[in-house]
């Protein structure tokens, strides 16, 4: 679900750019990666 999800978000992001360039108007999308944490400890780390 969540690679999904961050995945039309940056496809949104794209369309939106695609449409609005026209107008010049710039589009920004955010996807923020994995923040240390207990439960990312081991993905972060490669444990």
């Amino acid at each position: 679900m969540y690679g999904m999800t961050k995945a039309a978000v940056a496809q949104l992001a794209r369309t939106q750019a695609v449409e609005w360039a026209k107008d010049n108007v710039q589009v920004n999308a955010l996807a923020p990666g994995f923040i240390r944490t207990p439960l990312t400890e081991k993905i972060l780390v490669g444990g």
